[in-house]
């Protein structure tokens, strides 16, 4: 059972313009900005923005991570 989101991940093409955007407009809480990549607080959830350059990365890398109960996962082998 799911319960909750650990993290999403987003592939972007522009670092700054995203960094702006969710600092200024949406006002989450930034943990981390580089020239590739930066990571917000929204609540509980850390949010990643990824730096990708062709339109195929984007979609490959971007994710959401689940919190699950590993022994319910076992039996899904």
């Amino acid at each position: 059972m799911v319960k909750g989101i650990n993290h999403i991940t987003l592939s972007v093409q522009d670092i700054e313009k995203t960094f702006r955007f969710y600092k200024d407009v949406l006002k989450l809480k930034p943990v981390m900005k580089s020239q590739k990549s930066c990571y917000f607080i929204a609540g509980d959830t850390w949010i990643a923005f990824v730096l990708e350059q062709k339109k195929q990365e984007r979609r490959l890398y971007s994710h959401i991570a689940f919190n699950c109960n590993k022994a319910e996962l076992q039996s899904f082998k």
